[in-house]
């Protein structure tokens, strides 16, 4: 099965180098029809779109299309907190990045 998501944002946490060829930043998107919730994705990008979009800064404004990462299983990865509880992370893998010039 295949998954795929676009993403509208803002930066939240400026792209880290993670590899030489791989930079990982945090984006924040708003849902809810009622009172918008932040949703927080954490976005890896490499090769290209590392050295093009290494420079961006908190606030700056993107539209993404991704592919969720998964296990082999097709769910998404577990983690846990420091306390021992499970949580899961929406983490995407971008194929496409564009810088927008705000969001309204």
């Amino acid at each position: 099965m295949l998954s795929k998501a676009v993403i509208i944002g803002s930066v939240y946490e400026e792209p880290r180098r993670v590899s030489e060829n791989t930079i990982v930043f945090r984006v924040i998107s708003r849902t809810g029809d009622h009172v918008p919730r932040p949703i927080f994705f954490l976005v890896s990008a490499s090769d290209n779109l590392a050295d093009e979009f290494i420079t961006l800064k908190r606030g700056n404004a993107v539209l993404i299309d991704a592919s969720f990462k998964t296990t082999p299983q097709g769910n998404p990865p577990i983690h846990l907190y420091p306390d021992g509880h499970a949580y899961t992370l929406f983490e995407m893998v971008a194929e496409k990045i564009t810088k927008l010039k705000g969001l309204a």
